[in-house]
């Protein structure tokens, strides 16, 4: 089987009423002192042809809640980086969490 060329995955903007957007923090591959804020979300696992399920699971693996999966924001290209094997192309998702607390994962 030929390697793929991109891979997919999306984020989760979520907004709280305050206006206050969720971000996770992680430290980049040994680099203890350096961290890292991105928006939550994951890759689309091979198989998932969904792209709201796939960002919902992703969101109760790596946060613990459960989220509504509104409307597509945008798509992006993640600029090629020498630790990965392809290009990274990512949908932004408006989320809104409907259950739980967000408390992250050792997944982050």
């Amino acid at each position: 089987m030929a390697e793929a060329l991109f891979q997919l995955g999306q984020k989760a903007l979520i907004v709280n009423e305050k206006g206050e957007v969720l971000v996770v923090g992680q430290h980049p591959p040994n680099e203890p002192d350096n961290l890292w804020y991105d928006l939550p979300g994951g890759r689309v696992d091979e198989g998932e042809n969904d792209l709201g399920k796939a960002l919902a699971r992703e969101l109760d693996e790596e946060l613990q809640v459960e989220a509504d999966i509104h409307e597509l924001l945008t798509l992006s290209i993640a600029p090629k980086h020498p630790a990965r094997r392809h290009t990274i192309i990512l949908a932004v998702y408006h989320c809104t969490i409907i259950k739980g607390r967000a408390t992250p994962s050792d997944d982050i």
